[in-house]
């Protein structure tokens, strides 16, 4: 449908004729001072692009983040993208910093104000060459006028819209009111002469292309329906949001982050009765009667008898009480609730208008005695009195049923899609859908009917430009908690709070991000916390804190997944099927954004993410995203058991993190202390593992500085006049040179390491292992016991070097042998293969005594062909410092041990 042709002053649409002939571009603010003749809902308003030519300059950073930015930008100049990528990978930022670099305005679209700050504000500021000009444009409540109004009636506040005053353009406090910033910056910033601020608002309309002042514009998707609806009102004073609307659909850029919300549609319950087992409690309408004889409300008290007239028809009664029948089983979780029937009387959105208008009134109208439980539930019977289709469900909560009529809000998708549609006419514009967690939704009905042109992108190389994902790292568990029946939570609670403590006292409580279900888990942790003296604060998932925003702390210990009402979906699904799997997305979707929290943006720091209650198949659909991401949900395998769930991605195109497949807490706990150094001295002893002192005897340690590759070999593992295997050829007694050791370092030639002395010593030992969760959890019991050990990754496997004062191979032996028992014997890793063809761990030295036939064990030397140390949770095949520790053992100690 065009646009509808507005009335305007003579001089004003001669400009505008002038502008269409010459194909130039105009502000399209005309009716800030003629009203336009009363508009259809979708056509609510014209986009008219301005925009200046870009700077064409490349990226002032190496960041590759930017560089891929900016790679999008000319790769993709117009049209609808959806944007995959992962979590914490700077996209957004980086997009925003590349459109300021390059001299174009962007509008920046989010769920939450925390989202807003964190993205265009502080991450922006610290990577712009320059301070940014940001607008953010903020809720009605901000405005001066509406503060007052709530400080003289706080019931207002409980309002979930407020309208903006009439006058707003003309104000008192316009000068200085946060909600006029953006139109002060466009009038004042763009104007010269003096005179009324109306001549003002004209001179910037007829200088046609205004000067680009201004770098984005930030907004809620909240305030964006809410400046379009109040758009919709043709009343001459309610300029306000017409002209910001215009100012938001100027920009060439329109940016919608974590769109994967969309997905989770805005739902309207209104609670009709509550019924327990002795009688029925039905809502009292009662309470709206007096409103029929006061004029100005009688409009309420309509909409209330109108809604009441939809409550008696007979298919609503018929679906109330297929609902109660069916929230009444036992087995109701596995049935679909909702019953949905067609609103015969639905009033359109343009109603919501006036109706806001006199609930605002009533609340400050001393004549209405209604309190704020019958007054807020207005706004959810407009809600549902506008949609095409409502639906009747019943809830079991524990001895009360409680029975709502419900419905989508479909409010919230029209106006968004008018939105986006409009902006979709011009073909010059660019519509990105970001999210790390991009699902199901389909964006194409928020488009024109161009299904074709709508694009799937990754930011960079797997969604993930700086490999953020190699260096985050989850730990399943083999249980699962519930909400109910032997593994609810609250049946749990010590054995939970007691692990959470054990990883606050190894990792630090400022290092510590604590997630749980709902927040009433999360204050019945932080008082157990309080009570154990380890007061922390603990976050709950679908909160704002957990999604879209950084996080200081780099370990996540999470109890459960997000949890959602087995229900919850009823209303906006057809069957139970697909409320399952709604359900089953969403849950992953704020589980994922969640414990990405901890991941470090820059992918240098190791995180962990501790999992308490999440098994290794959750974990796995969890962190699973591409394109067209579908859920599935299976038979159960066997009788008694539950429903397989799995996630299907058509093109897995973004990168995962680690799962760290352990059996059991402590190897949880053993193999965290691997991939992430404890912040403070660990507890003397592993729960449920013997003491290393009681293995290998008292032990004390040296600490040395070493510099160079060279200098390590030559002091702890070839010493001077030490035997070592060069070329397959024995060389002894002699200093291992430089030029024998770069050759090694290039891969040329293998020097290799010969175990005993000439007089059957050793001056190391060496743990050899083909799988890396073994050597984790053998390097992560010597890190618990502050055992020095050195990790190397080859190209087969993995080796622990420990570095030992000399000592006889019979004594050393026996310490290796006790320790590999711990293993085998207290872990009960039957999986770890000593001997025979099945191999897959070895330890040096194998024997004790130089032979005829056994010269020693050969190992070959670290930091030869694909060899690299592990520092600081990277391997690295060099450095420039490094603190060596060698051990040496106490001779009695060890003679008895072994």
């Amino acid at each position: 449908m065009s646009p509808q042709t507005v009335t305007c002053e003579s001089i004003v649409y001669e400009r505008l004729l002038e502008k269409q002939k010459s194909n130039r571009v105009e502000s399209g603010i005309s009716y800030l001072y003629n009203p336009p003749e009363p508009l259809p809902l979708e056509v609510a308003y014209e986009i008219k692009p301005k925009q200046l030519p870009i700077k064409t300059s490349p990226p002032k950073t190496g960041d590759i983040r930017t560089i891929t930015a900016y790679e999008i930008y000319w790769n993709h100049p117009n049209g609808p993208l959806i944007l995959h990528k992962t979590t914490r990978c700077g996209c957004t930022t980086s997009l925003l910093l590349t459109l300021i670099e390059l001299g174009e305005t962007f509008v920046l679209i989010a769920p939450t104000t925390n989202i807003l700050t964190q993205t265009a504000g502080a991450d922006l500021a610290e990577f712009c060459s320059r301070k940014p000009n940001i607008i953010h444009v903020e809720p009605n409540r901000k405005c001066i006028i509406n503060q007052e109004r709530i400080a003289k009636y706080p019931a207002l506040k409980k309002l979930p819209f407020l309208r903006l005053p009439k006058n707003c353009l003309e104000c008192e406090y316009h000068a200085e009111c946060p909600v006029t910033t953006l139109i002060r910056h466009d009038v004042l910033g763009n104007t010269s002469s003096g005179g009324t601020y109306l001549e003002k608002v004209k001179e910037v309309y007829l200088k046609g292309v205004r000067d680009q002042k201004l770098d984005g514009i930030t907004l809620t998707t909240q305030k964006l329906v809410a400046v379009l609806l109040s758009s919709f009102t043709n009343d001459y004073q309610y300029r306000l949001p017409r002209w910001i609307l215009d100012l938001i659909s100027s920009s060439k850029n329109i940016i919608i982050d974590e769109s994967h919300m969309l997905q989770d549609k805005p739902q309207v319950d209104f609670r009709i009765a509550t019924i327990d087992e002795k009688k029925v409690s039905d809502f009292d309408f009662g309470v709206y009667d007096a409103l029929k004889n006061m004029k100005k409300y009688k409009f309420i008290w309509e909409i209330v008898e109108h809604f009441k007239s939809l409550l008696e028809q007979n298919d609503l009664i018929e679906a109330k009480n297929k609902a109660i029948e069916k929230a009444s089983k036992d087995n109701y979780f596995e049935e679909h609730l909702s019953h949905p029937i067609p609103n015969r009387h639905q009033v359109t959105p343009r109603y919501i208008v006036k109706a806001f208008q006199k609930i605002e009134e009533m609340v400050i109208d001393p004549e209405i005695d209604l309190q704020m439980e019958y007054i807020l539930p207005l706004y959810d019977i407009l809600k549902i009195i506008t949609s095409e289709t409502i639906s009747v469900n019943a809830q079991p909560i524990g001895q009360w049923i409680l029975v709502n009529v419900s419905s989508v809000d479909t409010l919230f998708d029209e106006l968004l899609a008018i939105f986006i549609k409009n902006i979709h006419k011009s073909e010059k514009k660019r519509i990105i859908f970001t999210s790390a967690t991009q699902g199901s939704y389909d964006f194409s009905k928020l488009l024109l009917d161009h299904k074709d042109n709508l694009k799937k992108i990754t930011f960079g190389e797997g969604g993930d430009p700086k490999k953020t994902n190699e260096k985050m790292f989850i730990f399943p568990d083999k249980k699962k908690y519930s909400t109910r029946g032997p593994y609810a939570i609250e049946k749990h609670m010590d054995e939970i709070t007691s692990e959470i403590i054990q990883y606050l006292e190894l990792y630090g409580d400022g290092n510590c991000l604590i997630i749980v279900n709902n927040a009433g888990q999360a204050k019945e942790i932080e008082k157990v916390l309080e009570k154990a003296n380890h007061p922390h604060k603990v976050e709950y998932y679908g909160s704002s804190e957990l999604m879209g925003v950084s996080c200081y702390a780099r370990v996540a210990i999470v109890v459960g997944l997000a949890h959602k009402p087995a229900n919850a979906y009823d209303t906006v699904t057809d069957s139970h099927e697909e409320s399952q799997k709604l359900r089953y997305e969403v849950t992953c979707n704020d589980t994922w954004q969640a414990w990405s929290r901890v991941k470090d943006p820059e992918g240098k720091v190791s995180s962990l993410v501790i999992c308490l209650g999440v098994t290794s198949d959750d974990c796995e659909n969890v962190i699973k995203y591409g394109y067209n991401r579908s859920i599935e949900i299976e038979k159960p395998p066997k009788k008694g058991m539950k429903k397989v769930k799995k996630v299907n991605v058509e093109e897995e195109c973004i990168t995962k993190p680690n799962i760290i497949y352990v059996r059991k807490p402590v190897e949880k706990l053993l193999a965290a202390l691997h991939y992430k150094k404890p912040l403070y001295s660990f507890i003397p002893k592993v729960p449920g593992i013997r003491a290393i002192k009681d293995i290998t005897g008292t032990f004390h340690q040296n600490e040395y500085k070493e510099y160079s590759r060279s200098s390590l070999i030559r002091n702890h593992i070839i010493k001077n006049k030490s035997r070592f295997m060069f070329d397959e050829d024995e060389i002894s007694g002699t200093k291992l040179s430089d030029d024998i050791l770069q050759k090694h370092f290039e891969g040329e030639k293998l020097v290799e390491a010969i175990t005993l002395s000439n007089i059957n010593e050793v001056d190391w030992i060496c743990f050899e292992f083909a799988e890396e969760l073994h050597m984790s959890l053998m390097h992560g019991y010597f890190e618990a016991m502050q055992f020095p050990s050195l990790v190397e990754k080859t190209v087969s496997g993995y080796r622990i070097w420990i570095f030992i004062e000399s000592m006889k191979a019979t004594v050393v032996k026996n310490i290796c042998d006790a320790l590999m028992g711990l293993f085998k014997s207290e872990l009960k890793r039957k999986d770890i293969v000593v001997k025979g063809k099945n191999r897959n761990c070895t330890y040096f030295p194998s024997k004790t005594k130089i032979t005829s036939h056994y010269p020693g064990d050969l190992v070959i030397l670290p930091f030869g062909k694909d060899s690299k140390i592990l520092i600081d949770g990277e391997f690295v095949n060099d450095f420039e410092e490094l603190t060596i520790g060698v051990v040496s053992f106490e001779t009695s100690s060890t003679s008895s041990s072994g």
